[in-house]
């Protein structure tokens, strides 16, 4: 039983030019490279939508913050899988995957930003948690993301479309 979360963020989509990020957490119990292909999820056990706090100043700053949000989370997931269910976790970290390229090379330290104030110091902790092996970062197009999803409006046509994928699937499981 190996926790996942696939995370994303929508800049500048709420009033007050706030942002919107969403992480969307599952379990799956194939411990291989999870950057290959899709995961196999046995059914998803929480999605968090909510506004980012802070106004950032860019996409990749939008998608780091929701990052952040999203691997506070799945580092207590993590510790729990563990020592309460007794399930170990990847050595490589738990994955946690996002579709923002520049975000992904920032934090596993490939770009170097340019010296920014707004790059907030708790994207350290996450840089940090990449490289003790807590959290393994990993980038996936958009179109396989299962959090872009909950971060964007749509047309009505398209939830009867997506809710077999994220409600029907997981009733039938059960």
């Amino acid at each position: 039983m190996i926790a996942v979360c696939e995370t994303d963020a929508a800049y500048l989509v709420l009033p007050k030019a706030r942002s919107r990020i969403a992480g969307h957490y599952y379990f799956t119990n194939r411990q291989d490279d999870y950057s290959k292909g899709t995961i196999t999820s046995n059914g998803p056990f929480h999605t968090e939508c909510k506004a980012l706090r802070r106004v950032v100043s860019s996409a990749a700053e939008a998608e780091t913050g929701g990052a952040f949000e999203n691997s506070l989370n799945l580092v207590s997931i993590r510790r729990i899988c563990e020592q309460v269910f007794n399930h170990p976790q990847p050595r490589k970290g738990s994955p946690l995957i996002t579709d923002n390229s520049t975000s992904t090379g920032i934090l596993t330290r490939l770009i170097k930003p340019r010296r920014s104030k707004s790059w907030d110091m708790r994207h350290h902790w996450l840089e940090d948690r990449i490289q003790d092996n807590t959290i393994q970062l990993i980038w996936r197009p958009g179109k396989l993301n299962r959090a872009d999803y909950f971060t964007k409006h749509h047309a009505p046509s398209h939830h009867r479309k997506m809710r077999t994928e994220y409600l029907v699937n997981v009733i039938q499981r059960h």
